[in-house]
Parts: C-alpha cells; sequence; structure tokens
C-alpha cells in the first residue's frame, strides 16, 4: 500500500503501549475493558489525552487542569503514520487515549469512523451549541459526507494563497495580478529578469496538491470542486481539466522549473522562497513566521488569491480543514472526554492557543480581544468571502494517491493534463 507523508510527525505504534501504562481510556475499574454506556453526569476520573508536538499543547492541557481540578488528565504526545494505519492501530489496542488530535476531514476522519473506531459527536455539538461556534463551512464540510453524522471537532485549517515577495515585484515594476493573463504576463517578466517566478517543490508531495488544488480553484470554482470532491464529479471535465492545463502552461513557459521543483520537498522549496531564490510560492498561513523565524523580514511578503478564470466568480483562497479533535469509541468516561470537548472550543482555549503558537487559521469564529498572529488574521480574512477545495484533505486516501501521482506526471513531463485528469478518476471507480 502506498504511504501518504502527513503533517503529524510519525512515530512508532509502540506509543501505544505508554499509553497501556495509563491504564484503559478513562481509567475505568471494568475489569473486561469494555466501554461504559454512561455519558452523562459529573466530569470527574481520569482523561486521557493524546496530542501533538504543537507549542501551545501544554497550555492548553495546564488550563483544563485549572478548569477541570476533579479530572485527573494525562497527557502523551502523539504523531501516528494516519493512512499507514497507525491511528487505527492505537485506537484498536484498548489502550487508546479518550480523545486525541489526528489529521481532519472526510478522507481521514472518515477512515476512522468507517472502522467504528471513534464516537458520534453531533450531542456533543447540541449540548456545547458548537454551531454557533463554527464557521459555518466547516460545519457544512464535516457534515458533508455519509449520512451527515459528526465525528469532529476541528482545530484549525489552512488557508492557501500566492506568496509573493514584494521587493522582487517592485523591482520588476510588477503588482499582484487581477487576471490569469495578468499571472503569466507578470511570469514572463519575471523570467525574462532571470528571477524564477514561482518557487515549487512537490517531491514530498503536500505542496503540489497546494498549487493545484489553487488552479482548480481559478478554473472550476468552489461549487464545481464540492460536486467533484463529493458527488464524484469528473477530473477530467472541461472546467478542472483547465486547471491542470494552467499547471502544464506555467511549467512550458517557464514559469516553473519543474525538474528542479520534483527535486525539492516543500520544506526545501519554502526555504529558498524565503531567501529570496524565487518570486512567488503557493504556501499556506504560516509563511510569514516561517520567515520571520528563519530571520527575513515579515513584511518582505504579501499574498493574493490566483485569480478566477470566470469573471463572474471572486478570486477565492483554498483551504482545508487541518487538525480535529476526536473522541474514541471505547471511552469509559465519556463525561470527561466531553468537557475536554467544550474547552477545544472555548475562548479561553482559542486565547491560549493564539499566545503558545498557532500556526493555523482557527476554524472556529474569532471574538473581539482575542488576538491571533497577523498572517494567520489575514488569512482568516481572505477566505471570509468563502474558500475553495485542497482536494487532498478531502479525497478518500486511494485517490489521493492518485491525485499525488498525477501532479508529479505533470511536473516530469510524463502525463498530459487530460491523461493527469482521467488517472484520477480512474483510481474513484
Amino acid at each position: 500500500m502506498k504511504r501518504r507523508r502527513l503533517l503529524l510527525l510519525c512515530i512508532p505504534i509502540v506509543v501505544a503501549a505508554a499509553l497501556a501504562a495509563c491504564g484503559a481510556p478513562g481509567g475505568g475499574d471494568d475489569d473486561e475493558g469494555s466501554a461504559t454506556e454512561e455519558t452523562t453526569g459529573p466530569a470527574t476520573g481520569t482523561l486521557v489525552i493524546g496530542g501533538t508536538e504543537a507549542g501551545y499543547m501544554d497550555a492548553v492541557v495546564e488550563g483544563f487542569k485549572e478548569s477541570h481540578p476533579d479530572i485527573d488528565v494525562q497527557y502523551s504526545t502523539l504523531g501516528v503514520n494516519f493512512e499507514g494505519g497507525g491511528i487505527q492501530t492505537l485506537l484498536r489496542s484498548g489502550s487508546g487515549p479518550d480523545v486525541l488530535l489526528v489529521n481532519s476531514g472526510p478522507g481521514r476522519v472518515g477512515l476512522l469512523s468507517e472502522a467504528g473506531l471513534i464516537r458520534p459527536l453531533d450531542d456533543v455539538y447540541e449540548e456545547f451549541h458548537l454551531d454557533d461556534v463554527y464557521e459555518p463551512w466547516i460545519t457544512d464540510q464535516i457534515r458533508a459526507q455519509g449520512d451527515g453524522t459528526i465525528y469532529e471537532i476541528v482545530e484549525g485549517v489552512g488557508v492557501y494563497q500566492v506568496y509573493y515577495n514584494k521587493k522582487i515585484f517592485e523591482d520588476a515594476g510588477i503588482e499582484p495580478p487581477q487576471t490569469w493573463d495578468d499571472f503569466l504576463s507578470n511570469c514572463t517578466t519575471l523570467r525574462d529578469a532571470g528571477v524564477l517566478p514561482i518557487v515549487a517543490g512537490v517531491r514530498d508531495n503536500f505542496a503540489g496538491g497546494w498549487m493545484l488544488g489553487q488552479l482548480l480553484q481559478s478554473s472550476a470554482g468552489t461549487d464545481t470542486m464540492a460536486d467533484v470532491i463529493y458527488n464524484g464529479g469528473e477530473f477530467a471535465q472541461p472546467d478542472v481539466l483547465r486547471g491542470a492545463e494552467m499547471l502544464k502552461a506555467l511549467l512550458d513557459q517557464g514559469c516553473i522549473d519543474g525538474s528542479a521543483a520534483a527535486a525539492l520537498d516543500a520544506l526545501q522549496a519554502k526555504a529558498a522562497f524565503i531567501d529570496g531564490q524565487g518570486a512567488m510560492a503557493f504556501v499556506a498561513q504560516e509563511l510569514p513566521g516561517e520567515a520571520e523565524k528563519a530571520g527575513a523580514n515579515r513584511d518582505d511578503f504579501g499574498s493574493f488569491s490566483m485569480p478566477s478564470r470566470d469573471s463572474s466568480r471572486p478570486a477565492t483562497p483554498t483551504a482545508g480543514l487541518g487538525y480535529s479533535w476526536v473522541m474514541n469509541a471505547d471511552t469509559e468516561n465519556v463525561p470527561a472526554a466531553k468537557a475536554w470537548m467544550e474547552w477545544v472550543a472555548s475562548e479561553d482555549y482559542l486565547r491560549l492557543t493564539a499566545e503558545n503558537g498557532l500556526v493555523q487559521v482557527p476554524a472556529r469564529t474569532i471574538p473581539d480581544g482575542v488576538d491571533i498572529d497577523e498572517s494567520l488574521a489575514n488569512s482568516a480574512e481572505a477566505r471570509n468571502d468563502g474558500a475553495g477545495f485542497n482536494p487532498s484533505v478531502y479525497l478518500e486516501s486511494g485517490v489521493v494517491d492518485a491525485y499525488y501521482a498525477a501532479i508529479q506526471g505533470l511536473f516530469t513531463g510524463q502525463l498530459s493534463p487530460q491523461q493527469a485528469m482521467e488517472q484520477i478518476d480512474a483510481a474513484r471507480r
């Protein structure tokens, strides 16, 4: 089986053994380890949490402990191979955490729900009025597959745009484009001035998905892409196919060095872009913060959404669900797990994440008085009028492998746009 590299770090599943030392999920006394049916009552007892290496995790766990002194919190940093089966193995082990943070989206969390490994959260949304807390497009997306049951509370989203080096644009005498023709003209101007127009690194697939996703959005629009993702619409249909043709045009016209891009991974390409080795990059909202950490001036970088090919549609960024909290179907302490879910949807939780290294755009509405990083705020504003899809997040795992292979084929010249899109459609049959 092909494996897909994910945002979470990969750690061997011996971590399940480490959690076993904490007892079964919820710390219950049932010798047979069966999950209790009790879903109401006081939030007490033991709660086992599996988080990531996000900089804010220690702060939010301590905040939860302070507000829930009757709950014994046991927190472990986890990083597991998702599509490789790591999370599934952990949850099936009988010693997995009560709640854990995983990569979001129907194509990922859907694997867990279909296997019966995580608990539905419709009652959590109803009890804590979470539909009033989260952006409507978030809840629409997590209800969009299956029978509409909710299984995740989305922590954050990635918002993808074209980032550009302001000084390089100024030196070249160009402005952020308003149309596709403007974009191509800018690329030509930069190329003729000896500047690499677009820095790309697609060896590890992620960034190639970000790029093609934006081009598909520009070409086909949100409604068509929603049909492709959720209703089985074809990638090889004309409006979607044109997005792949746009990528080929960028490669053919020297806007992207395809050979170099195929040899670089996303981190290497971002480092080169931050270092001024190219004018533009198709990346997510954390770019200015990463530039600052690398010693560059974050104000040297701006962003714009890829212009729409249809003048009746505004240019919009693409977005992908990033991290989500899910609840172990076998948790023996549903009340404590629910208390954690209420906590992660709270304003205090958002404030602590914002103060301690939040790098994704919050999925929930941002209340007045909560300050988040400027680049995150700008990305949140960019998506206010809607956002398209980063297909990598929403396609089922076998199809996303074909999606990535199609991108590699386009960059290396081994596939035509028609062949690339037909290859993705074939994987869905």
